[in-house]
């Protein structure tokens, strides 16, 4: 899937340093409810693993992938489609959208870009009728994303990932109201 600037694929063998420079920086866990810092190749290549088997799990067409700025040809970043955790760890029934970019290349709307990709993609081939986004209650980057994106706050959460978040959502319906605007 691409845009513009920005395209969207599985997480590739070739991506390890890619991966290994986005994930090595902890402040990119601040809002990762458990996650933590790679700190060598061998942690990042264990991350990249579970991403490229992620399009396994959950429901087909599902995952977590490399978002790649096509100026540079290399990922900058990750973007999810996938189901959610819940609180104790069991995979919910709900899909989320979610985003995590490279500090420097945060507030130019490239996280924005890529979700709609995968919003298309979610509501268009997966026939997705809903699909959520849940963000730290202090992530205001990652706020603004889910609002430019059309989603509609529901509020304070305390259901997905033992921690709370705030909760955004889209229709199916709502999305094509959007699309037509």
């Amino acid at each position: 899937m691409e845009s513009n600037r920005v395209m969207v694929r599985e997480w590739q063998d070739k991506d390890l340093e890619d991966l290994f420079e986005i994930y090595k920086d902890p402040e990119i866990f601040r809002f990762i409810p458990g996650g933590k810092a790679s700190e060598n190749l061998e942690q990042a290549k264990e991350r990249l693993q579970r991403f490229k088997a992620s399009k396994d799990s959950g429901f087909s067409g599902s995952g977590i992938f490399a978002l790649v700025d096509k100026n540079l040809s290399r990922p900058i970043g990750t973007v999810l489609l996938k189901r959610l955790t819940l609180n104790g760890g069991k995979m919910a029934e709900e899909t989320e959208v979610g985003w995590h970019l490279k500090k420097e290349y945060r507030g130019q709307g490239l996280a924005t870009e890529a979700a709609r990709l995968l919003l298309e993609y979610g509501f268009r081939d997966l026939k997705l009728q809903e699909i959520l986004a849940v963000v730290g209650p202090e992530n205001s980057s990652s706020r603004r994303v889910a609002e430019r994106l059309g989603m509609l706050e529901e509020g304070l959460c305390h259901r997905y990932y033992d921690v709370p978040v705030i909760l955004f959502r889209m229709s199916a319906g709502e999305y094509r109201n959007l699309r037509q605007q």
